[in-house]
């Protein structure tokens, strides 16, 4: 399809902290990459300190705007909206603010003639509260032209489609993996066996913890907010960082382990940006199986499935040459993926009118 140009204005929770945007930070960056292709792109947040967790990012093509607060940066994007222009607005992007700005979005898209659109990249832990219930999204989504999800497949689009008559595009996550940097051709070192990344320490974390001890001479990374007695010997423990940096440390890593949340549980094709995040790097997969992991990823030929965490080291003992083939596998297919995604994300876009 031939795309008619039009400006695009992205509001989102940061594309350029880490420390803000946290496990979306590679959502929103990938949003920004593929919304190129509609037209000049402009991505709007609150400012926010830099921290050593974030990493300098830029991209041409993607304007990038820091406010230092909500109500500024709705001046801007009113006199910046013109007519016939999309508006993206991500859910928490205004963080105290974000209720009012999801109606102040609205009203100024309509005021432009422009396309107000609603994005959710977190379906699963959102939904439980909008269905069923009295809640203001049931009443302000009528007035954006379109919703757009990351997660939660068909069952989050129905309940979506509910909520608004509007039309409701699933854009799959496996487009995260626009924002990270193409491998380079000569193979990384891969010094250590196994990536594991936690954003909060919760059971999970200190399940993985206690059983540290049983896992022989694997030499393991772990990032993210792990618990008390996860540094032992031949554990090399990292603070949380940003996905440019965690994309270096998966390319040293033989395998990553990918753990569920909870509130996953009902919904399909809901995948952690970790699962394209290895694969684009080139490390082996290790996932607990989820709904619709064979939409991303073949167990078995792409991936590895772990039914029990006790069953990791006999999974990170596969010879070198399958492992590298498996993942070499899943780094094609999410490459591939995350193009077509993109493209159907525009396509979906590009028809939607004020």
């Amino acid at each position: 399809m031939t795309l008619r140009r039009r400006p695009v204005h992205l509001v989102v929770p940061s594309v350029l902290r880490f420390s803000i945007a946290k496990g979306g930070t590679n959502h929103y960056r990938a949003l920004a990459l593929a919304l190129r292709e509609l037209g000049p792109t402009t991505c709007y947040e609150l400012d926010a300190p830099a921290t050593d967790a974030d990493a300098a990012w830029a991209a041409p093509g993607v304007e990038i705007l820091t406010f230092p607060s909500a109500s500024e940066l709705g001046a801007a994007l009113r006199e910046r909206t013109a007519r016939d222009a999309l508006v993206l607005k991500v859910v928490g992007a205004l963080r105290l603010d974000d209720v009012e700005a999801d109606v102040e979005i609205a009203r100024i898209a309509a005021e432009a003639r422009a396309a107000a659109v609603f994005v959710d990249p977190d379906a699963p832990a959102r939904l439980p509260h909008l269905v069923g219930g009295a809640h203001y999204l049931g009443e302000l989504l009528p007035s954006y032209a379109a919703v757009v999800l990351l997660a939660g497949g068909a069952r989050a689009v129905h309940e979506y489609s509910a909520l608004a008559r509007v039309p409701v595009h699933h854009a799959s996550p496996a487009l995260t993996a626009l924002a990270l940097p193409e491998a380079p051709a000569e193979e990384a070192e891969r010094d250590h066996d196994v990536l594991l990344t936690a954003s909060a320490s919760s059971a999970r974390e200190a399940k993985v913890v206690a059983g540290l001890e049983d896992w022989g001479a694997l030499r393991l990374a772990l990032v993210g907010s792990w618990p008390e007695g996860a540094a032992v010997d031949g554990v090399s423990v990292h603070p949380p960082t940003d996905p440019l940096r965690l994309h270096r440390l998966a390319r040293r890593s033989r395998f990553t382990i990918n753990l569920l949340r909870a509130d996953f549980s009902g919904y399909a094709d809901t995948a952690a940006a970790r699962v394209f995040e290895a694969a684009a790097a080139g490390s082996c997969l290790v996932t607990e199986p989820f709904p619709g992991l064979p939409n991303y990823l073949e167990p078995e030929t792409e991936c590895l499935v772990l039914e029990r965490l006790d069953d990791v080291p006999r999974l990170c003992a596969l010879d070198e040459p399958e492992r590298s083939a498996v993942a070499a596998r899943a780094q094609a297919r999410v490459a591939a993926d995350a193009r077509a995604a993109a493209v159907a994300l525009t396509d979906f876009l590009a028809g939607i009118a004020p």
